[in-house]
């Protein structure tokens, strides 16, 4: 015959292939072995190989041709079965190699790189950039460091209870161990309690420390690295979990398995064997025997390196407890079931083994100093062994951590001089009543200003933690596998992307969410894939939650987004095109974490008809609204937001405490320049506010100054009470000294000192909003403090639901944030009525 049907021959290429002969004709000897235990062997069959034309290909000719064919038929047979016979693992294993990270000076590659002196250059261009920037702020400030904000941000409160925080946190993990120890002991079995105890206990752990930093109300980077740190503990334990409860059932079915091998070995050793046998011994029982000793020749022990649930052992103790029962044997039969124990016991031995030695094995990994120096590896994956380096190399952690300190000033510096001046822009824009269509045309502007200072944040946020943090943890604690990461760079795709800009995670969520569904919900690779963005994207939106105190929902849109480009990325337009790839990943990582402080609120322009007149108070052009009686013996000095006295929200809040019996002053603070209620494309409030001229302290107080001295004269005000709502709220509380007003009022204050709040002489209201980053949290506790020790009266009240500039702009068709602002307007009432 020419040679084997085309099934046949493409199954026999591929075997062939890896060896081809040595000459263009070879003879080789094949045994047509059949796995039949009544079945003889069938004779060898002489073949000869030939060389085709084609590299790797081969013509297979015999002289017994049929026979030749139905040899091929059960090499076919036999590979669909071993095929359908694979086992399903739950989670896939990982290897540990020795690796050096893509950045890193060791790093041969990186040393060799023909690109090498581009990272050069990039951090040559940082460090000119920092002296452009210390440059201009001593040209301003006097100093080269600027203003300070964030860094008095980071370290303004909580720093000694967040790190007394931190080791309960990594402490509390112990409790794995705990439970590990009792599975082990057998008062508990992973299978059934021990794996809802373990999920109890990761649920509490993560909303304890969820809530404990609500109730601490940290700043944005203490919440940050709290709950970061929350989650990779919790990983870590749900990983040690996983894999020691797997190895417990392994190792108490290798201890059945002894046991039952034990009590074959004390059966067969008697005669009553051979005696007892009878040739009614059931036909199922020898075919699941044979069935058996099939598998048991295709399996191999690196099937038990991965975590899987083992059928076949269970089917094993089966039959021996059946045997045991009073099912008698034949000799052969036992001597064969007895191999069976045996194997099976050998690659359940070797299950519960280390990769890399022998000498760490379940039980003996259930220590604390196991447990411990699994939590200090920068890996979230539990193995019983990991490659290790043979010493620390102190000159090396002490580069990376120089390096740590230094990336972090940096990225400190871009906020400050980059950053927050646009997020407080934004912030700003809660002083108007833009509609959604002037919102949309501010938006490029604010995006185009965060774009490049967000993408530094992201290059140096990457940089410090996988090449920086995760090295020097590395080098102290000897861990040799130092792929944190891979040329994400060059990624053409998203998913390309996911796996390798973050491989502790990635490895973490490919073992036990993306394996794991599979294997235990019976999900498809897509179904699989989609639970495991799912889930990646609410733990990010989680932490947006904990940042923002509200549910957004921008990042779980964006990176659920990555899904449909995932698909995109593999059409017709883009599969094969790289460079179009790249672009478009680029883009992508440029747009991305800007739009997400890109979006603000604004106020709302409200309904109504003033009631008060203009007139000029002081020299100042100043809105005025009288009581029903024209008294002016009780009067308010109203000090507005950034848009000013002519705003129509502000003018209907005067003429409501005059309904109320009080006189209200409301001078312009801006010399006819407030903030455009419609401001123009690209309009820059930091320099309205900064000037020239600007409309800063020394030019603000003298307007205030002489309204105030006015009203105490000309207009006989004898007791006047000061509001100041945002930005006229610092000049309220400046009012509030010597010789000065007679109480205040603030809603939503900015830019109030800590050294004018405490110098107050009088009684203080202030109404807060939940979300508020002018007055956050920590500056509201930190004013309570203040207030405290002043020992003047002082009241405090935070509005849930509503966002800074709720007392003037709120949108009083939403039921709860109309209450706020009609609840914070009697706060002011009754405060006055009590103190004027």
């Amino acid at each position: 015959m020419s040679g084997p049907r085309d099934g046949e021959a493409k199954l026999l290429r591929g075997r062939l292939a890896a060896t081809p002969p040595s000459s263009s004709s070879t003879s080789v000897s094949s045994a047509a072995a059949v796995e039949d235990e009544n079945q003889p062997r069938r004779r060898s069959i002489s073949v000869e190989l030939r060389e085709t034309t084609q590299a790797g290909q081969y013509i297979l000719t015999a002289e017994d041709a049929e026979l030749l064919q139905e040899v091929l038929r059960d090499n076919l047979l036999l590979e669909q079965s071993e095929a359908s016979s694979k086992r399903t693992f739950l989670f896939r294993d990982l290897h540990f190699t020795r690796q050096r990270s893509a950045f890193d000076r060791q790093n041969p590659s990186f040393s060799s790189s023909q690109f090498h002196g581009f990272f050069t250059l990039f951090w040559l261009g940082v460090t000119l950039m920092l002296v452009k920037v210390a440059a201009n702020n001593f040209r301003t400030y006097g100093t080269p460091f600027g203003t300070t904000e964030i860094i008095d941000l980071m370290l303004s409160r909580d720093v000694l209870v967040l790190g007394i925080t931190d080791l309960v946190l990594c402490w509390s993990t112990l409790f794995c161990l705990v439970l590990q120890r009792l599975i082990f002991d057998g008062y508990l079995r992973w299978s059934g309690p021990g794996w809802v105890i373990q999920n109890i206990w990761q649920t509490t752990y993560l909303a304890g420390f969820i809530w404990w930093t609500y109730h601490r109300d940290w700043p944005w980077t203490h919440t940050v690295f709290m709950v970061l740190h929350c989650l990779t503990m919790l990983m870590k334990q749900h990983s040690y979990a996983s894999y020691n409860g797997y190895l417990s059932e392994l190792y108490k079915k290798r201890d059945l398995l002894k046991g039952r091998l034990e009590r074959l070995e004390r059966h067969s050793s008697q005669d009553s064997v051979s005696s007892s046998y009878s040739s009614s011994t059931p036909s199922v029982l020898n075919s699941e025997i044979t069935s058996l000793r099939k598998q048991n020749k295709r399996r191999s022990s690196t099937e038990f390196k991965s975590i899987h649930a083992t059928r076949d052992t269970d089917h094993l103790l089966s039959l021996s407890e059946t045997i045991e029962n009073g099912t008698a044997l034949e000799p052969a039969q036992l001597v064969s079931l007895k191999g069976l124990l045996t194997k099976e016991i050998e690659l359940l031995s070797e299950g519960l083994r280390g990769q890399l030695s022998t000498h760490n094995q379940y039980p003996r990994n259930l220590t604390i100093s196991n447990f411990c120096e699994f939590i200090t590896l920068p890996t979230l994956v539990y193995e019983l062994e990991y490659p290790r380096t043979e010493r620390i190399d102190w000159t090396y952690v002490a580069e990376k951590v120089v390096a740590t300190f230094a990336t972090i000033f940096v990225m400190i510096v871009v906020s400050q001089y980059w950053i927050y001046p646009v997020v407080m822009r934004t912030l700003e824009m809660k002083e108007q009543g833009l509609t959604v269509q002037q919102r949309l045309r501010e938006f490029p502007w604010v995006l185009s200003d965060l774009l490049f200072p967000f993408m530094m944040e992201y290059l140096l946020a990457f940089y410090v933690i996988w090449e920086c943090v995760l090295n020097a943890v590395a080098e102290i604690t000897r861990f040799a596998d130092r792929g944190f990461y891979a040329d994400w760079w060059n990624s053409v795709s998203w998913d390309q992307f996911a796996r390798d800009w973050n491989r502790p995670v990635h490895n973490f969520l490919l073992r036990h969410v993306y394996h794991s569904s599979i294997s235990s919900f019976r999900l498809s690779h897509v179904s699989a894939s989609l639970m495991t963005f799912l889930l990646s994207a609410c733990v990010h939106e989680l932490i947006m939650l904990c940042i923002f105190r509200r549910l957004r929902g921008y990042l779980l849109f964006l990176q659920m987004t990555q899904l449909p480009l995932v698909s995109l990325s593999r059409t017709r337009l883009l599969r094969g095109r790289r460079l179009m790839g790249n672009i478009f990943f680029w883009l992508g990582i440029f747009t991305g974490p800007s739009l997400l402080c890109t979006c603000c609120t604004v106020g709302v322009k409200h309904e109504g008809e003033a009631k008060g007149q203009f007139q000029q108070v002081g020299g100042v052009d100043t809105y005025v609204s009288y009581p029903a009686d024209r008294s002016t013996k009780r009067a308010i000095l109203l000090l507005t937001d950034v848009i000013g006295h002519r705003f129509i929200n502000a003018q209907l809040i005067a003429d409501q405490l005059a309904a109320n019996g009080y006189f209200v002053v409301m001078p312009d603070l801006f010399h006819g320049d407030p903030v455009p209620l419609n401001r123009p494309a690209g309009w820059d409030l930091m320099a309205w506010l900064n000037g020239p001229p600007g409309h800063l302290l020394p030019r603000v107080e003298p307007v205030v100054k002489a309204v105030f001295a006015e009203m105490k004269s000309s207009l006989g005000c004898e007791r006047i009470g000061a509001i100041g709502y945002c930005f006229g709220a610092k000049y309220a509380v400046r009012l509030l000294q010597e010789d000065g007003v007679d109480a205040a009022y603030l809603a939503h204050p900015s830019f109030v000192d800590a050294e004018e709040l405490a110098a107050i002489k009088g009684p203080l209201s202030i109404a807060a909003a939940e979300t508020d980053s002018i007055f956050p949290a920590e500056k509201r506790h930190q004013s309570e403090e203040i207030l405290a020790k002043t020992g003047q009266p002082y009241q405090i009240n935070l509005f849930s639901g509503v966002e800074h500039g709720f007392a003037v702009r709120a949108d009083i068709s939403k039921p709860v944030i109309r209450f706020a602002k009609e609840a914070a307007f009697t706060q002011a009432v009754a405060w006055f009525n009590q103190y004027l």
